[in-house]
Formats: structure tokens, C-alpha cells, sequence
């Protein structure tokens, strides 16, 4: 499985812009600090994503153990052809799903290559493509480090703040991000719309929280 063995200095700092520079996206970000954001909040909404996706222990397991299991299946590239990949995924016979979320570090390192490929249909090496693009957001050095780091998957910051202010995304976009991942063009456009979705309302969680706090 594809992980960072552990998380930098420079990612725990980006990690803190997460609450700063997403929902609206404050005046005064730079553009490294809204891609550190962007990035934290879509790797929080995949992580959602991925959890949702797992399926229930089997009732006739009694013990406890972590198995690592093989899920094989086709996927669709770009170009319309269907590859057939194999992933394996750690599975908690106690329930704890095929892996556990990290709460509160939305970090690029809390997520697993099977995770990822086999909870939005795509390959191991765009699956890859993603969390690489989205940890190199996370650590970007300066603004131009982050717009690359979203150009590598297809996509640039001002489509990315347009998303996380309730915007949609276009089809160029969408069509340049299933071409840097690979992946067939209608599973991209339903992988960003669950994304979107999800960090959103962990937004609006995250804003009613903070207003239950203050009151």
C-alpha cells in the first residue's frame, strides 16, 4: 500500500490552515495556504468516503485479528478500455471497517492506495496520481509549488475555491482531471461530486460546532 512514512514539519503547519483557508476561503490566504486547505478538506472527505465504503464484519467471525484481503475487479481509463486491477485492504473482523480513519489530521498520509482506488473506481497509479498531488499540496513551500501540485492532477486553484464555495465543476475540468488520473470521465465527475459534497457538509459541522462553542 501506497503511504508516507510520516508526516513533515512543513505538512503539520499546512494541516492548520485546513480551518483558516476552506469554506469561504478568507481574504489574506496566499495561495499556498488555500491549497494546504483545499487539499486537507478533500483528503477529510475521502477519508469519509472510503469509510462509508466498507463493508460489515461477517456475523460468524468471533476473534479479533486484522486480515489483509485481496478485492480484484475492472476499471475504466479514459479512453473507454477496461483494466483489470487487484488491491488489498486490511479488514477488521471486529468491525472496525477496512481501515480506520485518523480524526482531526486530514493529512495526505492517512490515506491508503486500496482506499482510495477501490472507493472512486480507479486505478493503483491514479490513485496514487491523487494522494501524491494532494500531499505535495498539503507541503507546498510557496504558491507556485501549490498551483503545480493541483496542476498534476488536472486542476487549478481557482477551480478548486470555486468548489468549496458552492460552485460546480465544469466539464473542461472535469475532463482534464479524468485524463491526468486515467479514469473513465463519468466516474470523475461522481468522484468530485462526492468529495464536494462530503467536505461540505463537514464544513457546515465544522461552522455549527465552532457557533455551539461560542454560544
Amino acid at each position: 500500500m501506497f503511504a508516507m512514512s510520516k508526516m513533515s514539519s512543513k505538512v503539520k503547519m499546512a494541516v492548520l490552515a485546513v480551518v483558516a483557508c476552506t469554506g469561504a476561503f478568507q481574504v489574506g490566504c496566499t495561495d499556498r495556504e488555500v491549497g494546504a486547505g483545499i487539499a486537507g478538506a478533500v483528503v477529510g472527505a475521502i477519508l469519509v468516503d472510503s469509510n462509508r465504503n466498507q463493508p460489515p464484519p461477517p456475523r460468524y467471525d468471533r476473534s479479533c485479528r486484522i486480515e489483509r484481503r485481496e478485492r480484484c475487479g475492472y476499471v475504466s481509463d479514459y479512453w473507454g478500455n477496461s483494466i483489470y486491477r487487484c488491491v488489498y485492504r486490511n479488514f477488521d473482523t471486529c468491525g472496525g471497517g477496512w481501515r480506520k480513519a485518523s480524526v482531526g489530521s486530514n493529512a495526505a498520509s492517512d490515506l491508503e492506495l486500496a482506499d482510495v482506488a477501490e472507493t472512486y473506481q480507479l486505478s493503483e497509479d491514479g490513485a496514487k496520481k491523487l494522494i501524491t498531488a494532494l500531499g505535495a499540496a498539503q507541503a507546498a513551500p510557496n504558491d507556485a509549488a501549490a498551483q503545480e501540485a493541483f496542476a498534476a492532477i488536472g486542476v487549478n486553484l481557482e477551480e478548486a475555491k470555486s468548489l468549496g464555495q458552492a460552485g460546480a465543476p465544469s466539464a473542461d475540468m472535469v475532463d482534464r482531471m479524468a485524463r491526468a488520473l486515467n479514469q473513465d470521465k463519468k466516474q470523475t465527475a461522481m468522484m468530485v461530486g462526492s468529495i464536494t459534497e462530503t467536505a461540505r457538509a463537514q464544513e457546515a459541522a465544522r461552522q455549527q460546532n465552532a457557533e455551539m462553542n461560542r454560544n
